[in-house]
């Protein structure tokens, strides 16, 4: 998550752009990628204080006509207590650097369902949340992974999105899309994607993994962390396949050996909430570095043995602080 003031001054993040201490959040911008005028399922999610001086911006996915998925550190009440959210649809939002000018321009939220078993503290186990709109897009929304991830797509082409940093620290608000890879399947609810040159960093917290399956660009994975700071190293995002009884209350998906796809009908605004999932439950995380990775992997271009070495040369030089985007 990228946190902005006025003028774009960079205060502390709670996600992923940010300075100095970190606290868990997630947001940052596509390292190696392009500027992205298409991809309109893939939108803003803007959090910001009352009194107009704090802007926070992560990334969200249409995922059905009125439903949104994004990472729960993006819409935790702890890092965002007052409780201001909306969603910027176009693709540059450069040119509104403050909450002052960037509300005006912001469609209304409904409800935030943070999943039940979201832990605030890395490494952010469950970062998933779903947000409900009062009116649909007209985007259409994206196909979801819900049935089991596939681990011969480790070191397949996969496409990532958001409205993070291009480079760390430099603020941006305007869409980009980068090629990269499926690095790896971690232990636990997450993988691993990017590579040595095109990754996600600080804003794209909460952006989708997207992979073709079955001639469908698909969601596998929605960003939430790195292990380092500064994007250094490919982010983990968490699979979708294994929260598809969370999401299946909010998103009607085809039945299983179909594929796995979402997004054709929202299965109900707030549709049987948890007390656990308050509109923006969670908790604040004290030195916590998300979302930004060094890409590199052997389709990149460099050898697997020259990643291996940036990889290493990058952990050591860091801080082993895991940080939301």
């Amino acid at each position: 998550m990228k946190k902005l003031t006025p003028f774009l001054t960079l205060t502390l993040l709670i996600a992923c752009e940010s300075s100095g201490e970190h606290r868990a959040t997630a947001s940052q911008r596509i390292i190696g990628g392009e500027p992205e005028s298409g991809d309109p399922a893939v939108v803003m999610l803007a959090s910001w204080s009352s009194d107009l001086t704090e802007l926070d911006l992560c990334t969200a996915t249409l995922i059905a006509p009125k439903v949104l998925l994004t990472a729960a550190h993006c819409v935790d009440a702890e890092l965002h207590p007052d409780g201001n959210f909306g969603v910027f649809t176009g693709a540059n939002a450069n040119g509104f650097p403050s909450a002052s000018t960037l509300v005006p321009q912001l469609l209304p939220i409904e409800e935030i369902h943070i999943h039940p078993d979201y832990d605030p503290d890395p490494p952010f186990t469950a970062d998933l949340a779903v947000i409900t709109l009062p009116e649909p897009l007209a985007a259409a929304p994206l196909t979801v992974l819900t049935t089991e991830f596939d681990e011969a797509l480790v070191g397949e082409a996969a496409r990532i999105v958001g409205y993070g940093q291009t480079a760390y620290e430099q603020p941006n608000a305007q869409k980009h899309s980068a090629d990269t890879i499926i690095a790896g399947i971690d232990d636990g609810d997450t993988i691993t994607v990017g590579d040595l040159d095109r990754r996600s960093c600080i804003g794209d917290s909460g952006g989708p993994a997207l992979v073709v399956l079955n001639g469908v660009e698909t969601v596998v994975g929605v960003n939430s962390y790195t292990d380092l700071a500064g994007c250094l190293e490919p982010a983990h995002y968490r699979r979708t396949d294994l929260y598809e009884p969370f999401l299946a209350r909010f998103v009607s998906f085809p039945a299983e050996g179909s594929g796995g796809a979402g997004g054709a009908e929202s299965a109900g605004s707030g549709a049987g909430a948890s007390s656990s999932e308050a509109s923006t439950g969670g908790g604040s995380t004290e030195e916590s570095e998300g979302g930004c990775a060094i890409s590199g992997s052997p389709t990149s271009g460099s050898p697997a043995w020259l990643w291996l070495v940036g990889l290493l040369l990058g952990r050591h030089a860091a801080r082993r602080t895991r940080q939301p985007h």
